[in-house]
């Protein structure tokens, strides 16, 4: 198979940009592809130093099998870059794979679009490939379908579609009945025709709609992931044509979808649930704030701020795990392996020159997980001294063989390597069965030192009065809980975060207690 060319847009987000290539760079056959990348120049001067910081950054970009950028000498904006860019490409190589510079992908987006192209291109009916799918249930949907519906963030197309692709708002206005209107607008669900009657007006210039018209009209069909391949990062107001918007995120498929082949019509399920999605988020200012409230929910329940005491309940174990280990994560240096990686949150804490995820593949649901490699939970992948440090957060207390778990961090770590490990000694059973023990400080100092570790720092979490408050707010969170998660945040803002408060408030002004606290927080150095 041929690979399709991979094509980025890119303007004035440097972080943005950085994220989508190394998300990219991660995709198993990014060294195969050839990437480029369309650079547009800046719109005034406000934007001279964005511009010029991406394009340092593009200019050193590897991975892939070719990179070839074209820097645009004045500013053709969004639109007229992509259809400029993608008629060029799409013409020379007969497909292609299009990005924008706000669009982290899965590690097998490129696996996904090449299979479908490749397998489709003799379908005249699907015109269109998608990485991206709404945040809907995907029971019996399959891997994918097919539907009406174009979404263009991450896709693919051949070029015998896109030579039909046509900018002509007045012919569009002109020719579509108000049955043809409310078709495009999923029955009424949502008002995408509004884009070509704002493009009309002169308030928007975009590309995207006439694509989505193009095939509408055309009676073609596009091929849809069930689970998204694909997350929008850009919906933080930040971007071109762009809002702070961010009920559309979802956790990114990190599996291969091997089964793409499905009968060549318009799957009415995933319709109708991509409808009710719509009528569930009509943009009121009540949904938005209701909306952006949920979206701080769920952000302070892992990156913890002082908002948190308002909304988490596990607000002290979550702050004082997080000031423990940025204070010693900095001293990882090298290729850094995060066993039991999870969302890796600590990966944009750590400066290292290789950050590795790895999860266990034990049968268990791994949605949302932003692993590089998934085993077997009990010999790690690696070489024998090939990695420089290791993280373990809160992942020993549920090895059944914790023997044998830091013999293979011992195998693999390099002689004065780092491990930075936290375990719990006074916490709930959580994730059972897959909960098996909690360690003392002399416990996890003995163990450590058995396979070879000798202890650098030791540091005991939440020693104070906080600890028996935490213990206090996670039972009532816990005998609460609810189904419904709006319940489990009306007993959380406004039963436990009183008892949060004080709980800070008394923390400040009782003794510490060195024998009872949370977490132990260790940094150990391998020293045989």
């Amino acid at each position: 198979m041929i690979l399709a060319p991979i094509v980025l847009f890119v303007y004035n987000r440097p972080s943005h940009t950085q994220q989508t290539v190394e998300a990219l760079q991660k995709n198993e056959l990014a060294s195969q592809s050839e990437l480029f990348i369309y650079s547009d120049e800046a719109k005034n001067e406000d934007a001279r130093k964005s511009v010029d910081e991406v394009r340092s950054y593009i200019d050193n970009i590897d991975g892939f099998k070719k990179v070839m950028i074209i820097e645009r000498d004045k500013n053709w904006g969004l639109a007229n870059s992509i259809i400029d860019g993608v008629t060029k490409i799409v013409n020379e190589y007969g497909k292609i794979i299009v990005l924008e510079d706000d669009l982290v992908t899965s590690p097998y987006f490129l696996r996904f679009m090449n299979d479908a192209l490749e397998f489709y291109k003799d379908e005249k009916k699907v015109w269109h490939v998608s990485g991206w799918n709404y945040p809907i249930e995907t029971e019996d949907l399959g891997d994918v379908f097919l539907w009406r519906l174009m979404n263009c963030w991450g896709w693919a197309t051949w070029s015998d579609r896109w030579s039909y692709y046509e900018k002509d708002t007045d012919k569009v206005i002109n020719e579509f009945t108000k049955e043809d209107i409310n078709r495009f607008n999923l029955d009424g669900a949502e008002n995408f025709f509004s884009q070509v009657t704002t493009n009309k007006k002169g308030k928007i210039n975009t590309w995207a709609t006439y694509w989505y018209v193009t095939i509408f009209k055309k009676d073609g069909l596009c091929l849809n992931p069930s689970q998204t391949l694909v997350d929008n990062i850009g919906l933080d107001g930040g971007g071109v044509n762009c809002s702070d918007n961010d009920i559309f995120s979802i956790n990114i498929n990190q599996k291969h979808i091997k089964n793409i082949n499905v009968p060549v019509i318009e799957s009415n399920l995933a319709f109708e649930r991509v409808k009710r999605f719509y009528k569930m988020n009509r943009a009121s200012t009540f949904n938005r704030i209701k909306n952006k409230f949920r979206n701080l929910y769920f952000r302070e329940q892992f990156n913890t701020s002082l908002l948190g005491i308002l909304v988490n309940p596990f607000y002290f174990s979550r702050v004082e795990l997080s000031k423990a280990m940025m204070k010693l994560i900095s001293q990882l240096k090298g290729t850094v392996l995060d066993i039991g990686c999870g969302t890796k949150p600590y990966e944009a804490l750590c400066i290292c020159d290789k950050y590795i995820g790895i999860e266990i593949d034990d049968g268990r649901d791994n949605t949302g997980k932003n692993a590089d490699f998934y085993y077997n939970g009990h010999v790690l992948p690696f070489e024998r001294n090939t990695i420089d440090s290791v993280i373990s957060s809160q992942v020993f207390e549920h090895v059944s063989t914790p023997d044998e778990f830091l013999q293979e961090i011992n195998r693999v770590l390099k002689v004065n390597g780092l491990l930075l490990l936290s375990v719990p000694f006074v916490w709930d059973e959580h994730e059972q069965p897959h909960d098996y023990v909690r360690y003392t400080s002399f416990g996890i100092k003995n163990i450590l030192s058995k396979h070879g570790f000798e202890i650098i720092k030791l540091k005991k979490t939440a020693n104070d009065f906080s600890a028996i408050v935490q213990m206090l707010t996670a039972y009532i969170f816990k005998v609460t809980k609810h189904n419904n998660e709006y319940i489990n945040l009306f007993v959380t803002v406004f039963v436990i975060s009183p008892i949060n408060i004080i709980g800070l408030l008394f923390s400040k002004l009782l003794p510490a207690n060195e024998d009872f606290y949370l977490d132990n927080v260790v940094l150990a150095r391998k020293v045989n």
